[in-house]
Order: structure tokens, then sequence, then C-alpha cells
């Protein structure tokens, strides 16, 4: 992140706005190793740029070996995009397969063009339009949070397994 929106961000250590790939990337990881119980994404077109990098690898391991009851749901749109440039978020879906689960979308949600996280209860990074790596991550808002968890329930409960993911296929 450049020195001005840094410089923002330490005046607002809260929210931070994003507007490159690699602010993008950066963001998702700071969501990522904030959250406690529950992490979930919202992500039609899985970017690898972003989600298939050690750090968010690492993250994520952590994340599901530190407690029995920690749980990240992911879905997307292109599962074939997502076993194709994101091995290493599968391999630890495979691993973890208790902690981490992937569905894709059903019918219903086919052609959203927004990505989303959200963890535990008040943090969230929302990227409205995913040709364009404008984003806002916050860690505290809990109103925009609970908007997006109760998307994100509507658009889990319509989703459907992605055969090849999990360790047995299902």
């Amino acid at each position: 992140m450049t020195t001005d929106r840094h410089a923002q961000r330490e005046e607002q250590p809260d929210r931070v706005h994003t507007n490159t790939r690699g602010d993008l990337r950066e963001a998702i990881v700071k969501l990522l190793g904030h959250a406690h119980r529950h992490i979930a994404v919202f992500a039609p077109v899985m970017d690898g740029y972003c989600f298939n990098t050690a750090h968010v690898a690492q993250t994520l391991a952590r994340f599901a070996a530190s407690h029995r009851r920690n749980l990240v749901r992911v879905v997307v749109e292109n599962d074939r995009q997502v076993l194709r440039d994101n091995e290493r978020i599968i391999e630890l879906i495979r691993r973890f397969s208790d902690f981490i689960k992937m569905r894709r979308v059903g019918e219903r949600h086919i052609g959203l063009t927004e990505m989303f996280i959200i963890t535990d209860s008040s943090g969230y990074l929302h990227q409205p339009d995913l040709t364009k790596a404008d984003c806002l991550l916050d860690f505290t808002d809990r109103y925009k949070s609970s908007q997006l968890s109760r998307k994100f329930e509507q658009i889990w409960d319509a989703s459907e397994a992605i055969t090849g993911v999990h360790p047995l296929g299902i």
C-alpha cells in the first residue's frame, strides 16, 4: 500500500480501502489473520494471485488447526478454475476437510460479480466488482458484516458440493 494510504490506515486502522491487486492480496491476509472462529468466503472467481499464496495457506492452516470449532466455508462459481489455479487452497481443504469446506454456487446465484469475506461477526472485506481491485476492509463494522453474513448464508444454503475437492471426491 502506498505511503498516503499507509498514513490514512494509521489514523483509521479498522477501515482500509484498496485499489490494487497487491493491496487486495494484503488485505485478504490481514483479515484472515484476525479471524478467531469463523471465516466465510464468497468468491465466484478465486483469483490465484490473491488466494493461492503461501501466506494465505499458512494463515488458513494455522486457523484450522488452532481450535476444533473453527470453520472456514468457501463458495465459488467456477470450480474448475479454482481447482486449476488454487492448488494450495485445494490441498488445505483436503487436509483439513472437517474445518475447511468449499462448495459451488447454486443456480440462483450464478453470475454475481462481487467477492466478500466475513470473519467472526464484525470483520469483512468487500469487493463490489471482481474486475476492479477496489475493495473495503473493515475489522469492526458489525452492521455491514451481518448484512454480508446473511447474504453468505443464503448463498451457502443454495450451494452444491464440488466433486474432486474433498478426499473422497464428495
